[in-house]
């Protein structure tokens, strides 16, 4: 199936958002509705070697941030999480495609867009999860 090429999620798992950039992949799996052991996972990289994952469940204090940006002509909704002091920022867009940032600091160390904007993704990055705590523009 076209879907699976395009995610690093196995079968069993909801595709929460995943998309190519690039060469590479960048996915967000979270685990079944009715499994015990519940799941929001971030994935990089390419279906044989996936670079970096970043696990927020019941066991550790990990979380990821959902918050939502109003402009004059765009809004976002980006979902993000910090990995020691590195910044990861999904960037879904009412007009454009999604974005990848990286950053660290002031630094910009990558941004890379979803291949043919949203026509390759997959998923629903709106939906609700336990691992995603609205955080308000305000409180930053």
């Amino acid at each position: 199936t076209p879907t699976t090429s395009v995610t690093l999620c196995q079968p069993n798992e909801v595709f929460f958002f995943s998309c190519p950039v690039g060469k590479k992949i960048v996915s967000l799996c979270s685990s079944a509705e009715n499994t015990h052991q519940r799941f929001l996972e971030y994935r990089f990289g390419t279906r044989k070697n996936i670079e970096l994952k970043y696990r927020a469940d019941d066991v550790n204090a990990n979380r990821f941030w959902r918050s939502e940006s109003l402009y004059a002509n765009n809004s976002y909704t980006t979902i993000s999480f910090n990995n020691a002091d590195v910044q990861y920022a999904l960037h879904f867009p009412m007009r454009g495609g999604p974005i990848l940032e990286v950053e660290k600091g002031d630094k910009k160390l990558a941004r890379m867009e979803c291949k043919n904007g949203w026509s390759h993704a997959v998923g629903d990055p709106d939906k609700a999860s336990p691992y995603v705590v609205l955080r308000n523009e305000e409180s930053r």
